[in-house]
């Protein structure tokens, strides 16, 4: 009896392609995400990327070898308040599998959100400002205007760049029992924008500190 053994056929097919999610969407830049399995054949792989104003873009054109795993690639350069559209595509020997197209829409560059928040560590004569901001990606700039019966100078300005966050303002000086009312400020390449008024009352009471008697003789003594 003789045995015939048949050599394994594996059947060759395109690749296994997905368009994932962009990420890190800014006004002008995103991460574009996608996966890939070779099945088994040498494969190479690129994103695509366009809006209704601009022509297709290839980027990112690799081998990936024969495995399977995941790629992505970061865009600048994209206009702000723009939807694009991107796919992630492949080939191998076998073919060009068809890939789904995702979008994503580009935020608005916006002047600067900015929070008063209530005044803490009052004193008579001290106390701290607060307030928050969002700088709503452009570089901003903010401060603190104080004062009893009109806004003053600006104070403790500070350069916050991108991003968000809280801002604190310790001042001195103030007059004990007097109300003040304080906004915080902020501006980016778009606009200023000016906070709520928020009010506080400095302290009214009076401290009194015991000091050492002196000098001090068998009979008299001076209270301090």
């Amino acid at each position: 009896l003789a045995l015939v053994f048949w050599p394994s056929m594996v059947q060759a097919s395109a690749p296994l392609i997905s368009t994932l999610a962009a990420t890190n969407v800014t006004p002008t830049s995103v991460d574009l995400n996608g996966s890939f399995d070779a099945q088994g054949e040498s494969t190479n792989t690129w994103f695509q990327y366009w809006s209704d104003s601009t022509p297709s873009t290839t980027v990112d054109f690799t081998n990936q070898g024969t495995g399977a795993g995941n790629d992505s690639y970061s865009i600048t350069e994209l206009t702000p308040n723009t939807t694009y559209y991107f796919r992630f595509s492949g080939a191998n020997p076998s073919g060009v599998p068809t890939v789904s197209i995702l979008t994503f829409k580009t935020p608005t560059i916006q002047s600067p959100t900015i929070l008063t928040v209530s005044a803490t560590n009052v004193t008579g004569t001290t106390a701290t400002l607060n307030g928050t901001w969002d700088a709503n990606w452009d570089d901003t700039n903010t401060w603190f205007q104080y004062g009893e019966n009109s806004i003053g100078s600006p104070v403790c300005f500070v350069s916050q760049g991108i991003g968000s966050g809280t801002s604190t303002c310790d001042i001195t000086g103030l007059t004990a029992g007097t109300e003040y009312k304080f906004r915080f400020v902020g501006i980016n390449g778009i606009d200023v924008t000016n906070g709520n008024y928020v009010t506080f009352k400095s302290d009214s009471s009076t401290t009194i500190t015991t000091g050492a008697a002196s000098p001090i003789t068998d009979t008299t003594a001076t209270l301090n």
